[in-house]
C-alpha cells in the first residue's frame, strides 16, 4: 500500500492504477483513481506516511542510541524516561524541518525526503480533487493495551489490541511475531 501511496504523491497515476489493478479507459488514469472511494485513496497516502514514520523512528533510534535491529528493552534504552515522551515528525503537507529542534531527527528527516525524492508540497495532490495529507507529530513509542492473540490454526492468528489515537500498528504487529 505504501508504494501506491508514493506513486500517488509523485503523480505516477499509471503505475498506481496498475498496482491497484484498476481498469483504465482511454488512458485516463486520474478518472480511474477518482472512481475509488476517497478514503481508500487516503489510506494509500497514509500508508506511505506510516512507512516514512517507521523508517524515521528506526533510523533515529539507531543513530541516537547506537542500536541496530531495534531489539531492546525500553527501560535499558532510556534511564531518564525522556524517550517515552519523544515526538517524531510525520512528513506531510505543512511539515517544516526548521521546526524540528532535535538535530539527529532533523538530519534523518531531511535525508529521507532527499532519498525518497519527496517534499511536503507533494502531499497535496491537486489532480485528485484536493487529496492531501498533513504533517504532524506522533509519539516515538505507544503502549499496546488490551492485547489478545487467538490462534485460529498453526498459521493463522487473530490479533486485537488498542493503541492511542494516531499511533501506527504496523511495528507492533511485526514485533509480535519476530
Amino acid at each position: 500500500n505504501h508504494i501506491i501511496g508514493k506513486f500517488l504523491l509523485k503523480n505516477k497515476f499509471k503505475e498506481a492504477c496498475e498496482m491497484i489493478g484498476l481498469t483504465v479507459e482511454k488512458n485516463n488514469f486520474v478518472k480511474a483513481l477518482q472512481q475509488l472511494h476517497k478514503k481508500k485513496l487516503q489510506m494509500y497516502i497514509h500508508a506511505y506516511q506510516s512507512f516514512l514514520f517507521n523508517l524515521t523512528c528506526t533510523l533515529y533510534i539507531e543513530k541516537r542510541y547506537k542500536l541496530r535491529n531495534i531489539d531492546y528493552n525500553l527501560k535499558d534504552l532510556d534511564k531518564d524516561n525522556k524517550i517515552n515522551q519523544m515526538k517524531i515528525s510525520i512528513i506531510g503537507f505543512g511539515f517544516d524541518s526548521e521546526a524540528v529542534s532535535d538535530n539527529y531527527l532533523k538530519k534523518i528527516l531531511l535525508k529521507i525526503m532527499e532519498e525518497e525524492e519527496i517534499a511536503p508540497r507533494d502531499f497535496v495532490i491537486r489532480s485528485l480533487q484536493g487529496m492531501s495529507a498533513e504533517g504532524n507529530e506522533r509519539d516515538l513509542f505507544a503502549a499496546v493495551q488490551n492485547l489478545e492473540i487467538q490462534e485460529i490454526d498453526k498459521e493463522t492468528y487473530k490479533i486485537s489490541f488498542f493503541l492511542q489515537k494516531g499511533s501506527y500498528a504496523t511495528i507492533a504487529v511485526k514485533n509480535m511475531f519476530m
